[in-house]
């Protein structure tokens, strides 16, 4: 055990190399979005599919200059506390939209019960910047990872990630692992269905909202 433990302690600096990061700092990029104050026009929701795909301000030069903000969070399900909080992001007044992506994990009990929306939730100001930082220290490799970037490094996927104000990860990875993704997404559905009140929440929520 010590010495997988030592080999990790290795190998996790190696692999935070290979996450390149700049703009915001990550810490405050999640505490900024998460208080975001209610000053938009379009808010856009949902899970990493947002956080990295949806540029605001690609969409604010098509929709005429609205000011957009991206408000995906890592792995949200769209809970009720979730869609009540992006729904405060919109100002008061005013032509107002929420653009709202719904994947099937968003809607699964897993997601509801524990997301990137949640954990930031849980964890403000200096107390999250601190844990923030040893989380990403002592995050777990797999014992098979841990072999397989000690023996080849270059199976590790180098992720330039740039951090904007208005919530979105620009976000280019070298070497994408594209053959095992789809394997890997289909995990996340072991156990762990669709559930009945998370598409009633959703369904409440756009009700609500058109009304």
């Amino acid at each position: 055990s010590a010495a997988l433990l030592g080999g990790m302690f290795l190998v996790r600096p190696y692999l935070d190399l290979r996450l390149r990061e700049t703009g915001m700092s990550p810490d405050e990029f999640w505490i900024a979005k998460f208080n975001a104050p209610p000053e938009f026009d379009v808010a856009v929701g949902g899970d990493s599919r947002v956080i990295r795909g949806v540029a605001p301000q690609e969409m604010a030069e098509v929709l005429g200059s609205p000011r957009v903000i991206n408000f995906g969070f890592q792995g949200t399900g769209l809970s009720r506390d979730y869609l009540a909080r992006l729904r405060q992001v919109l100002r008061w007044k005013g032509e107002r939209c929420i653009v709202l992506s719904v994947t099937p994990y968003s809607l699964t009990a897993q997601a509801q019960a524990k997301n990137g929306f949640q954990s930031i939730a849980a964890k403000q100001g200096l107390i999250a910047r601190i844990s923030g930082r040893a989380d990403r220290l002592f995050a777990p490799v797999s014992l098979p990872d841990l072999i397989g970037y000690t023996l080849n490094p270059g199976m590790i996927n180098t992720v330039s990630s740039h951090y904007y104000e208005n919530g979105w990860i620009e976000t280019d990875v070298e070497r994408a692992a594209a053959d095992g993704s789809s394997k890997t997404y289909g995990m996340l559905f072991k156990n762990n269905e669709v559930t009945a009140g998370a598409v009633e929440a959703v369904v409440e929520f756009v009700a609500a909202a058109t009304a």
